[in-house]
């Protein structure tokens, strides 16, 4: 019987070019560790209370969803074939999303004989859209079941059951924005010429609000508690988009934040239900955010804090945001993972990317340069 094996080696070449080959060089970083990292560890995730970590790695060439307990600092759970997941909000339980189904599994017996499958039953397709608060409310899932078209708004529990119809669309309606207790607040139509109008549920049925032009950048984020106003992201005249409190009378608009030549990077909003944004992140980049609530701005603090240039890539929590996860690039150095307790003020570093350990001594600081141009202007 005979064996054949293949290997394949590779090594990292010296430049050659005479200029480079006589310079001291900083040590070179081979272009495979930027794409191909075996050992990464990505998209931190904490449950509500901060006790469970999951997390996405790499393990034997297979991409799997790692648990953590930080209490004992021990992985209680190792899953396969995970299309996407995320904590329930007000207990410690982490939901997946596997071949079509979800199902909900308690860290504390993660045997998969204990997994519970929450699925929404009676669906086709589905989509969920809230987050609900506490174990009593509703779920509501958006389905297109009854016309490819159009999707209608059903509730299930929150183990997928009794599905009820909670707003049958009548054909032009692109969503809508509901309260707390899932009454409709707001809607969005299509009308001619490609338009979008925002009706106002008032006492009297729905009015119309303002018109939306195709080229408009505007999406509501919540509705205050008394249906005064709503928080919105709005390039209605003006060029870029800024954060808005709009008017539910008249549909005037007040510039809440907003950035001179660019759009608004991304908005922190833990509550989607108290007339509030915790904090903005103004830019794409080394910005630093800019925090409105208490929550919002300690949040902000604890990013500013970990040095002069970090750029955001992915915030993360569940619940009410009392720990939140961030993907941080510090000085360009690669990413580097964190939990903030906004309880407690505090910063506990998780890990670095892999990348930036293995090449920590090739990594320097970012520096600002400015260059002048023929014609003065830097």
């Amino acid at each position: 019987m005979a064996f054949a094996t293949t290997a394949w080696w590779s090594h990292d070449t010296a430049a050659t070019h005479p200029s480079l080959a006589l310079s001291e060089l900083p040590p070179l970083i081979p272009v495979r560790d930027f794409y191909a990292d075996m050992r990464a560890e990505w998209a931190y995730h904490s449950s509500h209370d901060g006790r469970y970590l999951a997390w996405r790695a790499t393990r034997k060439t297979k991409q799997v969803v790692l648990v953590k307990d930080r209490t004992t600092d021990r992985e209680v759970m190792r899953l396969r074939d995970v299309d996407y997941y995320f904590w329930n909000p007000h207990t410690a339980a982490l939901l997946i999303g596997r071949k079509g189904r979800l199902w909900q599994i308690d860290p504390a017996k993660p045997d998969e004989d204990n997994w519970r499958d929450v699925t929404p039953r009676g669906f086709s397709g589905w989509s969920i859209q809230n987050k609900p608060s506490d174990a009593d409310d509703l779920v509501v899932i958006a389905s297109q079941d009854r016309n490819p078209a159009f999707a209608d708004l059903y509730t299930t529990d929150q183990q997928g059951g009794n599905k009820t119809m909670l707003i049958k669309n009548q054909g032009q309606t692109l969503g809508w924005v509901l309260a707390k207790n899932l009454t409709p607040m707001l809607r969005f139509d299509r009308i001619k010429e490609n338009k979008t109008q925002l009706l106002v549920n008032r006492d009297s049925g729905w009015q119309p609000l303002i018109d939306i032009a195709p080229s408009d950048t505007f999406y509501v984020l919540e509705v205050s508690p008394s249906a005064e106003f709503a928080l919105a992201i709005s390039a209605r005249g003006r060029n870029t988009a800024a954060l808005v409190r709009l008017d539910l009378a008249d549909g005037s608009e007040q510039v809440l934040h907003e950035e001179a030549d660019e759009d608004l990077a991304e908005i922190i909003n833990f509550d989607l239900y108290d007339g509030k944004i915790d904090m903005v992140i103004p830019q794409v980049g080394d910005v630093t955010p800019v925090g409105f609530t208490k929550a919002g701005k300690k949040l902000a603090t604890l990013i500013a804090k970990q040095g002069q240039h970090v750029s955001i890539d992915r915030l993360r929590w569940a619940g009410n945001g009392d720990f939140v996860t961030a993907t941080l690039s510090i000085d360009a150095q690669s990413y580097s993972y964190h939990i903030f307790d906004l309880n407690l003020g505090t910063d506990t570093k998780i890990s670095d990317f892999y990348f930036k350990t293995k090449h920590t001594d090739a990594l320097v600081p970012t520096e600002t340069v400015q260059i002048t141009a023929r014609d003065g202007m830097g």
